[in-house]
């Protein structure tokens, strides 16, 4: 019964959340331009984002079957799938649940215990998370200068109209970071003893360990080469929705493959926040970026975010109701032909 509250309580909280950040995003917004910007969008790059969706699905389904063979199992593709996107619509429903959904309904599907899922899932988002890390960095070295001199702008002339515009603020960057960093490593040598008490620094700790086992697991694979292969595959998939939608709509038509990266990694960071579907901190990220850096107009800044999210939200819920649709009857064949069996051999 603790367990239960604990877990709603939890769940309430993160669903809570995602509804205030998503309030946050389109407050003070005029619906009616947000509406016509929707409406007059150009739906050819919006199907084009759906169809680039599917395919990394089916890379995603593709790179888990390599997962899950060195356990000894070889589960059909079309069972893979449908836990797959039965897994995706969970998660509109309830934050991070998706994983365990999809490893039940696969296990039941094939006959795979649990925990040998549960584990391939865990390598899964290690390698995710690296993909995820590796695009940061790339856009924040792509578009330094950008945000420098977005920083610089917006940020210190603001604060000090001492600083002459002359100073190289390139150079005070690197500066400051060199500095920053020496004097955090100093300070972790001082004091590294407290710092491994920490149960943060722990969690940290055994997320490291899990990403060495992630390594290890991946470079004994058979197929480690499609592994990769699939995994860079996909993630650039999800890099080129974000850039195709941009030519939806007006001014984001007018952005480069560049911006397209930075816009794809805030949704990225979105999605992967503890809400139900990164909603309404996909929204807030991703609007945020487009008015604050890109000068995006508000309305379709949001507008922008609801064909990303909700199209996909749409047709990831309607493609897992129809996988728990067909599953729900071939269990029911399955099970009148195991009846019809029993009673030949009676």
């Amino acid at each position: 019964m603790k367990k239960f509250i604990v877990n709603f309580v939890q769940y309430s909280i993160f669903i809570g959340l995602g509804i205030l950040l998503l309030y946050l995003s389109f407050r003070g917004k005029n619906f009616a331009e947000i509406k016509h910007y929707i409406i007059s969008a150009n739906y050819y790059w919006v199907a084009l984002m759906l169809l680039l969706g599917f395919v990394a699905l089916f890379m995603r389904v593709y790179r888990w079957n390599i997962l899950i063979e060195p356990a000894g199992y070889s589960p059909k593709i079309s069972n893979t799938y449908h836990a797959m996107i039965i897994g995706y619509t969970a998660n509109y429903a309830l934050p991070r649940i998706g994983e365990v959904v999809r490893c039940g309904t696969l296990s039941k599907t094939e006959k795979i215990p649990v925990d040998v899922l549960l584990g391939t899932v865990i390598i899964e988002r290690i390698f995710d998370v690296i993909c995820l890390v590796i695009f940061t960095f790339l856009t924040l070295i792509l578009k330094l200068k950008f945000f420098g001199n977005y920083f610089k702008v917006t940020i210190l002339d603001n604060l000090s109209k001492k600083i002459s515009s002359s100073l190289n603020f390139s150079t005070l960057v690197w500066v400051f970071i060199i500095i920053s960093i020496l004097s955090i490593l100093i300070l972790i040598y001082i004091f590294r003893q407290r710092i491994l008490k920490i149960a943060m620094v722990k969690k940290l700790s055994g997320l490291a360990k899990g990403l060495i086992t992630g390594m290890k697991t991946v470079i004994k694979l058979k197929r480690k080469k499609e592994f990769i292969l699939y995994t860079l595959a996909m993630w650039f998939l999800y890099f080129l929705m974000s850039y195709v939608l941009f030519f939806a709509l007006p001014s984001t038509s007018k952005l480069t493959m560049v911006d397209g990266l930075f816009i794809f990694v805030l949704g990225s960071y979105g999605m992967a926040a503890p809400v139900q579907g990164g909603m309404g901190a996909y929204h807030t990220l991703v609007s945020a970026g487009l008015i604050g850096l890109y000068l995006i107009p508000n309305e379709e800044a949001v507008a922008y975010t609801v064909l990303s999210h909700e199209t996909q939200l749409i047709s990831i819920v309607l493609a897992g109701t129809i996988s728990l649709f067909i599953l729900f009857l071939k269990r029911r064949k399955n099970g009148n032909n195991l009846q019809n069996i029993k009673v030949e051999n009676e």
